[in-house]
């Protein structure tokens, strides 16, 4: 059975000489259905893994990023620029790892006034940028093959190109109209939702199914940047209105309060978890979590990867290609539609953008996905995403307002599905520019980290500090330097795929250019055309052999992560109060005891003493105590003395305490009747 390709960009031609089904035995067929069976629900719980670790980079970003990322959300300079607005939706979504929190976060912060709704339309286009850096950096996972590399990474910036080109025509698109906006408001206004329209719940499905382990590793208080950004609002609007200076101290004093607060919850009422009462400061957790976290996606992408290439294989590889990558013949393009429904549905689903697309992007490293293929499955899962910020505005104090900037979002969306989807020229462009990032993945290992820090930080990160300078910083410096790179881009499409219409002077290769930007390299690409469309044997060598190494390779380095995780963060063991105690929890280590109770470092405990020396301490710490009852016959009903006996018993440092309610008993004498019971009450 064989299947043929036309590039290299497409999968290698698939050969099976496996047995169809119909000619296996009874037996064949029982050990082929058990194993594939084993190996399937092996592979989901991979998938779940490298779910949660996702959501653990996700916590980790958070941690880092730390509360005083909620001062930026209220600062003029900013949100009075649309690509200083854009910039800080890139950067802030790159930091929580996930566009349905960030869009989320911001449409309750427009619902509660924070932000104005015009404003925050583009935090969310930024937000919609900075969502596909996950997918990016997961498929740097197969670096070690260099077609697939080149795959996963054109079938990962897919998404990136989508996004940047939608934002390129649509932010100034809504700077000059506000097209977005009155969309917004005018659907809201038509369907009548107003202030008294009742809220609803906001159910993740993702989290239920996550929360049981991802519980037990990090709780970090997302609210918390929220907290921040109000409370320094609240202390911009009292110097703005000229407050008396005792009224602004209070205001500053709560936002001082809410700054020195711990992004990772360590509240006494919260279930243990592995960096509960951390002794690291939230830097220190933050970038531990951060490696464990990508430590923790790289080894479970590996291992998944060799796992499909175990379970699709000979005829099912075949079988399966087909299926994913959907398409009729009678009617060109139907199967298109079919899965951008599908990735918006998945989407829809997990409520995360970054899950479906980062699932995915393995897929078409291996070659199941084609890269065009790809493509619905992305912008499908940019519209499925909306769907968190209806629902996150439907959950907030202002629905109206929330729910004008939430179906701005979908439409920003839809306009851009719109304008590259439907039409195979237009929809040429993100995936030509896919192709090109992907080829100098391949022939540039280390391109990636250089694409990632220059997109998602160093770009957005620039134009965020020249708004802040200056506007004119901005329109003299930023927009050049957007037009400069815009330039380039389009220099280099056109030297790919128009060659004769660039002049002369721009056909020449300088010595430093990669062979994927070559424009001498028709015969290298004519050879890699060629070796990408020969055969390849779709049944996997020595099948019985494929779980051994890897299986021992994965379970070494998360054996490796688990101590890199509680060594740290004192979780030998951890003692937790009662909830009508007020002490905190306190977490036991190898060499020391960390908690929330503990203000500063100290020493251990030490033995407690026994015998003469335990003797002449108990007189000297309970002296005090001998003299109350020595002046008042009655010291022990009088209301207070419980106090009294409280501070005599934890004067009395080095002995047990059984040994002081021996001692109070019979040594200290004349407190009155209710003495007996005042000293067993402390001793329970």
């Amino acid at each position: 059975m064989t299947e043929t390709t036309e590039d290299k960009w497409d999968t290698k031609v698939m050969e099976s000489s496996e047995k169809a089904w119909s000619e296996r035995t009874g037996c064949e067929k029982v050990l082929f259905t058990v194993t594939q069976f084993v190996k399937v629900l092996s592979a989901f719980l991979l998938l779940y893994i490298f779910i949660i670790s996702l959501g653990l980079m996700g916590n980790a970003f958070k941690i880092i990023g730390g509360p005083t990322a909620g001062t930026a959300f209220r600062n003029s300079a900013i949100f009075g620029n649309p690509i200083a607005g854009c910039a800080l939706g890139i950067m802030a979504t790159v930091l929580v790892q996930s566009s349905s929190t960030s869009t989320s976060i911001i449409i309750s912060m427009t619902a509660s006034l924070l932000i104005k709704p015009e404003n925050a339309i583009y935090m969310i286009m930024g937000a919609n940028i900075g969502t596909s850096v996950t997918n990016t950096i997961v498929s740097m996972g197969q670096m070690g093959d260099r077609d697939e590399y080149r795959r996963a990474f054109g079938g990962a910036t897919v998404h990136d190109c989508f996004n940047l080109l939608t934002v390129s025509i649509l932010l100034p698109l809504e700077y000059i109209t506000h097209m977005l906006y009155h969309i917004g408001t005018g659907l809201v206004d038509a369907a009548g939702i107003s202030d008294d329209t009742e809220k609803t719940g906001k159910i993740d499905f993702l989290k239920v199914i996550t929360k049981p382990i991802s519980s037990r590793l990090i709780s970090v208080d997302k609210k918390l940047v929220t907290k921040v950004a109000e409370a320094s609002v609240k202390v911009e609007d009292a110097k703005a209105q000229g407050l008396a200076k005792d009224k602004l101290d209070e205001f500053e004093g709560k936002l001082d309060d809410l700054l020195k607060k711990s992004m990772i919850k360590n509240s006494r009422t919260q279930d243990n978890f592995l960096f509960l009462d951390t002794p690291m400061t939230d830097q220190g957790a933050g970038w531990l979590l951060l490696v464990v976290s990508l430590v923790m996606l790289s080894t479970t992408l590996v291992l998944f990867v060799k796992l499909l290439q175990t379970i699709i294989r000979g005829r099912v590889a075949i079988w399966m290609k087909a299926l994913l990558n959907l398409e009729f013949k009678s009617v060109p393009y139907v199967g298109d539609y079919i899965l951008l429904l599908f990735g918006a549905g998945v989407t829809i689903l997990f409520q995360s953008s970054s899950i479906t697309t980062s699932t995915l992007t393995p897929l078409v490293g291996i070659g199941l996905i084609k890269l065009d293929k790809m493509f619905p499955f992305t912008v499908g899962a940019n519209i499925g995403t909306t769907v968190t910020g209806i629902l996150a505005a439907l959950a907030s104090s202002n629905i109206p307002t929330g729910l004008a900037v939430a179906f701005a979002h979908l439409f920003f969306n839809l306009f851009g599905t719109l304008i590259w989807f439907p039409i195979p020229c237009i929809r040429a462009i993100p995936l030509g520019m896919a192709k090109g990032l992907g080829s100098l993945a391949a022939d540039l290992r280390w391109f990636p980290l250089v694409y990632i820090f220059f997109v998602f930080g160093a770009l957005p990160g620039l134009l965020l500090a020249l708004s802040l300078a200056h506007w004119a910083a901005l329109v003299f410096v930023g927009l050049p330097l957007l037009f400069i790179i815009v330039a380039i881009c389009c220099l280099f499409g056109l030297r790919a795929n128009s060659p004769d219409v660039v002049p002369a002077v721009f056909k020449k290769d300088l010595f430093f250019f990669p062979p994927s930007m070559r424009m001498s390299n028709e015969t290298e690409n004519a050879s890699a055309t060629s070796e990408a469309a020969s055969a390849s044997n779709a049944d996997l060598s020595n099948p019985r052999r494929w779980w051994s190494a890897p299986a021992t390779w994965g379970l070494g380095w998360f054996a490796l992560l688990a101590l890199w995780a509680a060594l740290p963060n004192a979780q030998w063991a951890v003692i937790k109060f009662h909830k009508i105690d007020k002490r905190e929890h306190v977490g036991i280590g190898g060499w020391s005891a960390c908690g929330a109770l503990f203000k500063k470092d100290a020493a251990w405990a030490p033995i407690p003493l026994s015998g003469s020396n335990a003797t002449i301490h108990l007189q000297s710490c309970t002296a005090d105590l001998k003299m109350k009852c020595a002046n008042k016959s009655t010291f022990s009903t009088i209301p207070g003395a419980n106090k009294e006996y409280e501070k005599s018993y934890y004067a009395c440092t080095r002995v047990d305490k059984k040994s002081w309610e021996s001692f109070c008993l019979n040594s200290v004498q004349g407190c009155g009747t209710k003495h007996k019971e005042q000293c067993g009450n402390i001793t329970k």
